[in-house]
């Protein structure tokens, strides 16, 4: 018998295995140690080769020019389902947890925010909008009065399909629970069709049907309210292109429709360029994990992975969630009902933290080695890139990478893996666009390069006294001139970044959609130093919105309460104004308004002088406690300050820090703006 050898790879498989890992017991099976020489030879050779080749780096290429889709983010589904504040921190933190940017309601058979399942849903919702989390819903069925039965399936259950003599009551239902949820705090970015219409169990529609019940029912009656529709969000692959055809091939339905979805419990993904054709995304919005549903560890995380790479490179989906967080069994986010995540969040988390609403998908070389899978994001203004890779190989791969069109100036690991659950790695600085990165066994690992380091410049000049248009922030993006919740310019209009503005440019532009801890930054110079009386334009809908000011770090107003302008309408504005709490030194400053309270909009805010300063003298002084003081000179230079709690002490301090006899002005600055004493100070 003639035995032909050739040298291994490090990722060449037998009978399914890694032949480096698993090769040697069976090499030695057919050539015991005790046979011959040759056979020894062999063994050797295998062993050098595996040697030689786990040495040997996968080649990826990067290429930040090469542009797919758009990610809108990642999600899961609190159906049937209530949590604590542990976890939805973990779940939405983009520090400490997962950083999901999207999470699905289900809407129950009443519609009504106030019945007792959707109310649990109200209050989950609140705490994701508060994190900066999109937030959209999709019914099961109505009541099933409303439903006709058709007859059984295999199982013996009620086969249901939606009665449409009901359509218009269900659609004004559905229309009245968004417009009941916005005000209620939390504005929904979309509703759904139907879930699932292509099943028998809950609310079964055709393709035909469920485009008659778009076009006809539920588009008319949300517009207006600026919820989109998401739909087929058929059962699985299979039934997903009719639906999809449907929709698309009918002009009316298809213009309601910005979002074109799915979920995965069946066939395997596809690209349907068609949908970025018309206009529209494509999402996910339903699968588990179903090979390894027992498993809380590092088996059910890479399936986990291995789904959402699928959906995001095969298919192009723009947005991808999981199904349930809460659940009786092992398939959930938190398995058997417990408060401890399984691994395959914190898989979710090696693309949501990182990979934010906003972010594209670039070229990348998707399968660099065998058992390796990857692909590359990188934000709007190019400042940062993401690596997400899956290794599913018992054994560590090295990755030798050529970043085309940038040269990183670092680079931070985040594995999950055995023990690790998105864990940072020591960070990296670099000054070559060829990294090499080892990808440990059996782990996900997001690796986060900063391309350039972020600088922060003026949009347009700005001047006080002046006027400050509130969507001319600084250049420098995300985390350097803002900070927005979000990563999604949610009115589309004006500029490219995350943060939301709205408006046109005959009626101006405002920034909306704010939540609480959005901050936006501008260069100013001030002209001379004073206090300033402000103004400021906005707007408020809902219950309550705040904010407030500050120059170089130190607060400049209180914080300032927006009022009702409008009950669930942002389009009236009122002037609000008052005067610094401080004087604004002359010269170039950087100026920040931070959201303390969410929902208003803001189109600009002004400083001016006031026309006259009245600074009464302080005369006798009595303060209950110590206060501080600043001093001049009389050609108005700012010598020092000092503090005192009474007149006579407030002369021994100038005294004992200036050393000097002469005429001093004092000042305080306090609520009722500046008060000052002019002393005659005398040394004897």
């Amino acid at each position: 018998m003639s035995i032909f050898f050739r040298f291994p790879t490090a990722f060449d498989l037998v009978s399914g295995v890694n032949l480096c890992d698993e090769g040697f017991a069976f090499i030695m099976e057919i050539f015991p140690m005790k046979s011959s020489i040759c056979s020894q030879f062999t063994v050797g050779v295998l062993f050098l080769a595996c040697i030689v080749a786990s040495l040997e780096a996968a080649t990826v290429s990067i290429n930040l020019s090469t542009e797919y889709q758009k990610i809108s983010g990642f999600g899961a589904s609190s159906a049937w389902n209530s949590l604590n504040a542990a976890e939805e921190k973990l779940l939405w933190d983009t520090t400490a947890g997962a950083g999901l940017s999207l999470h699905r309601l289900r809407i129950d058979e009443t519609a009504l925010v106030t019945s007792s399942s959707n109310k649990e849903q109200l209050a989950i919702a609140k705490a994701a909008v508060a994190m900066g989390v999109t937030v959209w819903a999709s019914p099961w069925a109505p009541v099933s009065s409303w439903q006709t039965n058709y007859g059984t399936d295999a199982s013996g259950n009620a086969k249901l399909k939606f009665n449409f003599n009901y359509a218009t009551q269900w659609a004004t239902l559905l229309a009245n629970y968004a417009k009941d949820m916005k005000a209620a705090g939390v504005p929904l970015y979309a509703i759904s069709a139907q879930n699932e219409p292509d099943g028998t169990n809950f609310n079964n529609f055709s393709a035909s049907e469920l485009v008659t019940w778009i076009k006809n029912y539920l588009g008319p009656a949300l517009e207006g309210t600026g919820v989109k529709i998401i739909a087929p969000e058929t059962v699985n692959w299979y039934s997903f292109p009719s639906y999809k055809a449907a929709i698309l091939g009918d002009a009316t339905a298809s213009a309601y429709i910005p979002i074109i979805a799915t979920h995965e419990y069946g066939g395997s993904p596809a690209a349907y360029p068609e949908i970025a054709t018309a206009g529209k995304e494509f999402w996910q919005t339903e699968i588990y994990e179903s090979l390894d549903v027992t498993d809380p560890g590092i088996n059910s995380a890479l399936n986990t992975a291995k789904l959402m790479h699928e959906a995001i490179v095969t298919a192009g989906v723009n947005a991808w969630h999981y199904w349930w967080i809460h659940g009786p069994t092992g398939t959930s986010l938190f398995p058997w009902s417990s408060s401890t995540p399984a691994k395959r969040l914190w898989a979710m988390g090696n693309y949501s933290r990182f990979v934010r609403p906003g972010f594209l998908r670039i070229g990348a070389t998707t399968a660099p080695a065998s058992g390796v899978t990857l692909s590359a994001y990188r934000d709007s203004s190019s400042t940062k890139l993401i690596v997400v890779a899956i290794n599913t190989n018992s054994s560590a791969v090295s990755l030798d990478f050529t970043i085309n069109g940038a040269t990183p100036v670092s680079m931070t690991p985040y594995v999950t893996d055995t023990t690790q659950d998105l864990s940072a790695q020591t960070s990296q600085t670099l000054s070559t666009n060829t990294p090499t990165y080892s990808l440990p066994k059996r782990s996900i690992t997001s690796l986060v390069f900063q391309l350039v380091e972020p600088s922060q410049d003026p949009y347009v000049s700005m001047t006080i006294p002046g006027k400050i248009e509130v969507e001319n922030y600084d250049l420098g993006g995300a985390g350097v001139a803002y900070y927005d919740a979000d990563a999604t310019n949610s009115g589309g209009a004006y500029r490219t970044d995350g943060v939301d503005i709205t408006g046109d440019a005959t009626e101006g532009y405002k920034v909306g959609w704010t939540v609480a801890g959005e901050w936006l930054e501008y260069t100013i110079s001030v002209d001379s130093t004073s206090v300033y009386d402000w103004e400021a334009r906005v707007s408020m809908g809902g219950d309550s919105a705040a904010f407030h000011m500050s120059l170089d770090g130190t607060k400049i107003t209180d914080t300032v309460k927006v009022p009702n302008t409008g009950e669930n309408s942002w389009d009236t504005y009122v002037t609000l104004s008052g005067r610094t709490t401080a004087e604004l030194s002359a010269g170039t400053h950087v100026l920040r308004i931070t959201i303390d309270r969410s929902y208003a909009n803001i189109d600009w805010a002004s400083f001016s002088k006031p026309n006259s300063v009245s600074i009464p003298m302080l005369g006798m002084i009595m303060a209950k406690q110590p206060t501080t003081y600043q001093v001049f000179n009389l050609q108005g230079k700012k010598i020092g300050v000092v503090r005192a709690q009474n007149t006579y002490g407030l002369r021994a301090s100038i005294l004992k820090q200036f050393h000097h006899s002469g005429v001093y002005v004092v000042k305080q600055i306090g609520e009722k703006g500046i008060v000052a004493q002019k002393f005659v100070i005398s040394a004897q």
